[in-house]
């Protein structure tokens, strides 16, 4: 199968936004499929902006923790996609598809978007103990920012939910 991929890329860095453009085309062998597949990396989203076919178009997700794709969009009329834009939150994978019939000239494209969300920034900041107070420095953790508890220095594997930590200093 012959597959011509062409991806065009516009990014807009103060805005933490990247626009880009799939377009299938060429199939080898009537009634067939091509598809790419992309990466929506962890703290983005991804966003369908168009989706156009001259035949059928599919837009499939996949979480790392799934084997099944989930469909996102489907359209066999040969129209341009309308509505509201399906989001993936990543890390996930896309799968975009353009389904060929009769014709050698089937044509698929995608207008998609990436935007950077859940940052973290840097942790900044100290605790200066006093000079001849004792104090007593303690690192702890919540997952609702109303009960905290002791953590340890380390590691912390992720979670599904959020874990909030903070430095405390009793001074006597």
């Amino acid at each position: 199968m012959k597959i011509i991929a062409l991806l065009c890329l516009l990014a807009l860095p103060a805005f933490g936004q990247t626009y880009f453009n799939y377009k299938l085309t060429n199939w080898d062998n009537l009634n067939s499929d091509a598809q790419v597949v992309f990466d929506v990396p962890s703290n983005s989203v991804f966003t369908a902006v168009a989706v156009t076919a001259s035949n059928a178009a599919g837009l499939e997700s996949q979480y790392p923790e799934s084997t099944n794709w989930i469909q996102l969009l489907y359209s066999d009329s040969g129209v341009a996609f309308s509505g509201p834009s399906p989001k993936v939150l990543g890390p996930a994978k896309i799968r975009f598809s353009g389904m060929g019939e009769n014709s050698r000239n089937d044509i698929a494209v995608l207008l998609g978007k990436f935007e950077t969300v859940n940052t973290t920034p840097a942790l900044a900041g100290y605790g200066v103990q006093p000079n001849g107070k004792t104090a007593t420095v303690s690192l702890e953790t919540s997952a609702d920012l109303q009960t905290w508890q002791t953590a340890t220095n380390g590691t912390y594997p992720a979670t599904n939910a959020a874990a909030f930590y903070r430095l405390k200093m009793d001074v006597e």
